[in-house]
Formats: structure tokens, sequence, C-alpha cells
């Protein structure tokens, strides 16, 4: 794959993620406001539902742009360096890897994601817990905060899904990669 179109690819992932970073920030900025929606911190599923999606349709390592994106996350949300970029890298390279052993189906997608949800939230948790920056105990984050994160992504997911694999469609299309699946 030619420089120019490396960078192409890398700043349209970029964008998208970006953009639904922004998108779930907002909702979980009114979620927290609203009581009888789930107000736990969502602010990363925007992302990985963009890399999740990306990675299954198009032949391309976003392992840097997980790094830029995750560094972005945490300059807005954490004011730590590196929980967030950490958390996505290791998550680009989980997916990658799923990528290459799973089809390309809704099915294996949501799996997917529900896997990369579980990795990404955990290594969060971890590193939080690790320089004790949480009072959460590691039985109520399984217990209480795991399931309560799943079942918000699966809702998200399947909204937000269809309009993610629409537009990388579309530029998919527009730049002639070719699908590999």
């Amino acid at each position: 794959m030619d420089r120019k179109l490396s960078f192409k690819i890398g700043l349209f992932a970029f964008i998208v993620l970006y953009i639904l970073i922004l998108i779930d920030g907002s909702i979980s900025f009114i979620s927290h406001s609203i009581p009888f929606i789930f107000s736990s911190r969502i602010s990363w599923m925007g992302g990985l539902i963009g890399l999740t999606v990306l990675t299954f349709e198009i032949d391309f390592n976003f392992v840097w742009v997980a790094l830029v994106v995750g560094i972005i996350e945490d300059i807005f949300y954490s004011g730590v360096i590196g929980f967030y970029a950490v958390s996505f890298v290791i998550s680009a390279l989980f997916l990658r890897w799923l990528e290459n052993h799973l089809p390309n189906n809704f099915i294996y997608i949501l799996s997917s994601f529900f896997l990369t949800i579980t990795l990404f939230s955990s290594i969060y948790y971890l590193l939080n817990s690790y320089l004790n920056l949480t009072d959460i105990r590691l039985f109520q984050y399984i217990s209480v905060y795991l399931p309560t994160t799943l079942f918000t992504n699966l809702i998200y997911f399947v909204i937000l899904y269809l309009p993610t694999e629409k537009i990388v469609e579309y530029f998919r299309k527009k730049l002639e990669l070719k699908h590999e699946k």
C-alpha cells in the first residue's frame, strides 16, 4: 500500500473515530443528567465501535490511529496521559488479531466488539486500580460496572453500527480498496 493511500486511510479513520468520540461524549453528558439512563462512564465506546468496524472493513493496521485517538481521549476525559492510549492500542492489536481469525459478519463483529469492550474496560480499570485512582473493588467492577457497560454498549453498538458501516463502505468504494474477506 502506498504512503498516500495509507495517509488517506489513517486520516479518514482518525476523523471517524474523533466524530464518534464527540458524539459519545455528548451522550455521556446527557446520560448523567437524566436519571433513568445508565450513567456509566462510556466515553470510549464510540471510538471502539469505529475501530471495530474499520478493522473488519479495511485491511489496514490502525495502531497509530488508536494511539493518537487514545492520547486525545486522555487529554479530554482523564487528565492522565496514557490510560486511554494504552487501552486503545491494545484493543487495536486485539481487534487486528480477531479480524484475521473471524469472518466478516454482524454476529462476529458484535462478538469482537464485546470482547474488545471487556478488554478495554478491564485494562482501564486495572490501570486506575493500580494507581489508586478508583475506589471500586474488583468484585464490584465485575458484578456491577462491567455488565452495565456491556449492556449499554450493546444498545449503542446496534444504533451506531449501520451508519458507521455505511460511511466506511462509502469511503472504501471511493478509494477502491479491496475487501479481502
